[in-house]
């Protein structure tokens, strides 16, 4: 084979490489979003619009299969309300989410900390692990399920709708928060106070 044969065969071959599923998947899958259970606060029977962590804590554990509304015999928030209360600071949820995992004996514990970083939140989301974060969305703070990132957005179950984009902003409660996608500067502007991303509240689950 002459160089110039050898140099025409390569450039045939290289658009049905780039058009193989292989290569095509490699390039578009930046991320993983798991099919996280959604629950509106909004419809919660008790104290609707300050039930966000609650609501964040049942998609989690209907994820993991701690909890199933069917057996439960009523929504998941609506259960653990009943049973734990808001749990609205970070010691508190991973509690209630470590007695749920202990009871139904699985060996899945959650993590919460109040010096969580954004790199550790786009490694867990990228990789398709769904967290739980607190962030400034509105003036008293709201609570919501991170399932996905992709270098310019993090996907989310946003229990109370679709976030104005805005710190200490608002929401638009009619449209449904189930894989809403934020702009990473946004997003990140309202979960970080001291302007050096390392005091997320952060819960994430292994």
């Amino acid at each position: 084979m002459t160089l110039f044969s050898g140099l025409w065969l390569i450039s045939a071959l290289i658009p049905a490489l780039m058009a193989s599923p292989v290569l095509a998947n490699t390039a578009v899958n930046k991320t993983t979003n798991p099919d996280v259970p959604y629950w509106d606060q909004k419809q919660n029977a008790v104290n609707p619009d300050s039930t966000c962590s609650i609501t964040s804590l049942a998609m989690i554990t209907d994820f993991f299969g701690l909890t199933d509304p069917a057996e439960l015999g009523q929504r998941t928030p609506d259960y653990l309300n009943a049973r734990f209360g808001l749990l609205q600071d970070v010691p508190a949820l991973a509690g209630g989410f470590n007695t749920i995992a202990k009871e139904a004996g699985s060996a899945l514990r959650g993590i919460g900390v109040t010096n969580g970083t954004i790199g550790q939140l786009q490694q867990l989301a990228s990789a398709g692990k769904p967290t739980i974060v607190h962030g400034w969305f509105t003036v008293p703070g709201h609570i919501l399920v991170v399932t996905g990132y992709d270098g310019s957005h993090y996907t989310v179950n946003d229990p109370y709708g679709v976030w104005n984009l805005q710190k200490w902003g608002s929401y638009d409660t009619s449209k449904s928060g189930k894989a809403v996608r934020y702009p990473k500067a946004a997003f990140e502007y309202a979960i970080n106070d001291n302007g050096t991303g390392d005091d997320l509240w952060l819960h994430r689950f292994e």
